[in-house]
């Protein structure tokens, strides 16, 4: 039973995601974006091509001081749809760099957002409680193989049963 409680409350705690977007931007042929902050973590990168050639679709992600972070993709197509994550370590801002190359450049989307556990108090208390419980009772209803709130022998013969693939 405290077994079935840790694993719901873990998987309360680890999963799912929430995502916030922090930048959008878009443009036309080769550009740089605004500078954008970005705190430490890890982030997803949404980027989009619009055009009927095919060349190099390049975005490098670059620091304030001009340093490249990440080469967050080099495509050679015509439209697309590209999702990437970067690990950011450090709190700055940033800009994406994006060169599309050839005559016909085309349109750009890019939109930056985060991607991390939910937070500590996404969930109330009761809630997690509420959830371990009924997690408890859903399991023992499972096994319960008489309905009388009991592990005895029927449940045992039970298992014994699935175990040895009888059931």
């Amino acid at each position: 039973m405290k077994k079935i409680i840790i694993a719901l409350l873990l998987l309360l705690t680890v999963t799912p995601l929430y995502a916030e977007t922090m930048a959008s931007f878009s443009g036309s042929g080769q550009s740089v974006t605004s500078l954008f902050r970005l705190r430490p973590g890890l982030y997803i990168f949404d980027l989009t091509v619009t055009r009927t050639n095919s060349s190099n679709f390049i975005v490098h992600l670059i620091k304030s001081d001009g340093t490249t972070i990440d080469y967050l993709t080099n495509l050679i197509v015509a439209g697309t749809h590209v999702t990437v994550s970067a690990t950011i370590t450090k709190d700055d801002y940033y800009l994406l760099d994006i060169d599309l190359g050839g005559a016909n450049q085309g349109a750009w989307v890019a939109t930056v957002t985060t991607a991390a556990a939910i937070p500590y108090n996404y969930y109330t208390k009761q809630e997690l409680d509420q959830s371990a419980i009924n997690g408890a009772l859903q399991e023992r209803a499972r096994w319960d193989v008489n309905g009388d709130n009991k592990i005895g022998l029927e449940e045992a013969i039970r298992a014994l049963q699935i175990i040895s693939g009888m059931r």
